[in-house]
């Protein structure tokens, strides 16, 4: 479903990305972990070309891409079958959670008001907000903005959802009601690759999880394989570190 061969970025002489390789099949959950600087969210945003990357191949089904020579139908052809969750949420504050999901199901698939509408509502019912759709994000909760903007994602009807650490800006109190939501979406097989720090979410979600170490996946196999205390993982280094912290 989602291919990226040699993918490479560098911003001056700052490699940031240094040849990722990495299929995702489709209804496959992907937990991506790594120490800042590692290159996880870089990755999310080369993929849908909120950054260009240097060199590499990106395929998403039938759409091959070469991004050294991309163009902006490439671009556009992609971020229609991609949706993006931010760490901070990227609501538009002057809109209402209800709006907030109609407007890009306005502007980027030209769908009719009454029809976007409808799709705003199904998609804040199933993450627990349809009592809130006039509501303006300044009036939410941190978790409450971050559902809304997965509906908002969802609402897309995405091939697959890029999740750049959608807990990490959240209180701890409200960390859990985000997961829940996610949680949900895996077990309707929603193909996610989702980058995060929460560590026993991460194996209790992922299909398989991806360690990241100075812009290269060093490890890629599924939770019980790279959690496994008989094994000498980078993985369970990299974990007792994050619970040091």
């Amino acid at each position: 479903m989602l291919k990226i061969d040699n993918l490479k970025k560098s911003f001056g002489t700052n490699k940031i990305l240094d040849g990722i390789n990495l299929t995702v099949v489709k209804g496959e959950v992907i937990a991506i972990i790594g120490s800042s600087g590692t290159g996880k969210s870089t990755l999310l945003r080369c993929i849908n070309f909120l950054e260009h990357g240097d060199e590499g191949i990106i395929t998403l089904g039938n759409t091959i891409i070469d991004v050294k020579t991309k163009n902006k139908n490439n671009i556009l052809t992609i971020r229609k079958k991609t949706a993006m969750v931010f760490q901070n949420y990227n609501l538009f504050k002057n809109k209402t959670a209800l709006n907030n999901i109609i407007e890009p199901l306005r502007t980027v698939k030209k769908i009719s008001k009454n029809e976007a509408e409808s799709i705003a509502l199904k998609y804040l019912k199933q993450v627990g907000l349809e009592e809130k759709k006039d509501v303006f994000p300044s009036k939410l909760s941190g978790g409450q903005q971050q559902r809304i903007a997965i509906a908002r994602a969802l609402a897309m009807e995405p091939e697959i959802i890029l999740m750049d650490e959608p807990t990490s800006a959240l209180d701890p109190e409200l960390v859990g009601e985000v997961l829940e939501v996610i949680r949900s979406l895996a077990k309707e097989h929603m193909t996610m690759l989702i980058v995060t720090h929460e560590m026993n979410f991460a194996k209790e979600v992922a299909d398989r999880i991806i360690l990241m170490e100075h812009g290269k996946i060093v490890e890629d196999g599924k939770p019980s394989e790279l959690f496994d205390p008989s094994k000498n993982t980078r993985t369970i280094k990299f974990a007792s570190r994050v619970k040091s912290l």
